[in-house]
């Protein structure tokens, strides 16, 4: 099956492409991802960086 580029996106996680219609967007995070799997590492790694800058800040 093709696509026409506007629907199709690359996932900031892994870099794969996937069809916007079946991604998994984050609140968190602001962005789009490929897979759940991405969407949860994404967010996890978010929230691992904001603890150190909140640690670094106190």
């Amino acid at each position: 099956m093709y696509y026409h580029e506007e629907d199709v996106d690359r996932c900031p996680w892994c870099g794969e492409w996937f069809v916007k219609d079946d991604g998994h967007e984050s609140e968190l995070t602001g962005n789009c991802y490929c897979s759940e799997e991405c969407r949860e590492k994404a967010e996890d790694c978010y929230i691992s960086e904001h603890r150190r800058v909140e640690l670094k800040a106190a």
